[in-house]
């Protein structure tokens, strides 16, 4: 991560630099809850091997995942 953006992906479903992002769009709820809050940074990345994913940050479990790609 290079200033709180993703710079790099490496995963089954893609791999390769980050060259454009758009967000971080921030969403969280029930805060209230220790087993049901969630604190999520949605991105929507374009990779160099071509490919664009929505990327997402979790902020309580401090993990990565591709939410969605896209076609």
């Amino acid at each position: 991560m290079i200033g709180g953006k993703p710079s790099f992906v490496r995963s089954a479903a893609a791999r390769g630099d980050v060259v454009r992002v758009a967000g971080p769009w921030r969403t969280t709820g029930y805060w209230w809850s220790e087993n049901e809050r969630f604190a999520l940074d949605h991105f929507d990345i374009q990779i160099s091997d071509g490919s664009v994913v929505r990327l997402c940050y979790d902020w309580i479990k401090r993990a990565w995942q591709i939410d969605g790609i896209y076609d």
